[in-house]
């Protein structure tokens, strides 16, 4: 098991399989077709559980684009929606923030909050990091995390079994 940082026992997040909570139903955006839990299996993903109109969401973005830079494909990059109000929820108001925001990962739209709560996320932004079994490995709330995501992801890279 990773780190926790600022994380209470009690508070991890422990679905048994990450993966399959991640593509419990649909609504992807930046995707030819539905993300299914075979196509991201044995890989490193990174979840950013964000909203749009959520300020210090914003403030990650940079961050996480600079991670998927340094990796490329060594490292799956995937944004869960969880909208603050109700017109966040819409598909097409999300697309708008993504290209007005420079996304390019895929994004779900988790209108009803299932994946947020498979993962008991309580604050926006929060950063999953899943290891290439499918469990989480480290979760990170708020901003300013680059560094420690960073060393836990060159450290999961480096386990047997990484993606090369």
């Amino acid at each position: 098991a990773g780190a926790w940082p600022g994380v209470a026992k009690a508070e991890r997040p422990a679905p048994l399989d990450a993966v399959a909570a991640v593509t419990q139903h649909g609504g992807w955006l930046n995707t030819s077709r539905e993300l299914e839990a075979r196509d991201l299996r044995g890989r490193v993903i990174l979840l950013d559980f964000w909203t749009y109109c959520c300020v210090n969401c914003m403030q990650v973005l940079p961050e996480i684009a600079r991670l998927e830079a340094q990796y490329g494909d060594k490292l799956t990059v995937l944004g869960v929606h969880s909208a603050k109000f109700k017109n966040e929820a819409d598909s097409d108001n999300i697309r708008r923030a993504m290209i007005r925001n420079g996304i390019g990962h895929a994004v779900v739209n988790d209108f009803d909050f299932s994946i947020w709560n498979s993962f008991n996320v309580s604050a926006w932004p929060t950063l999953v990091l899943i290891n290439q079994r499918g469990q989480v490995e480290s979760v990170y709330r708020g901003e300013n995390h680059e560094s420690e995501l960073e060393s836990d992801i060159d450290r999961l890279l480096a386990l047997p079994g990484r993606v090369r």
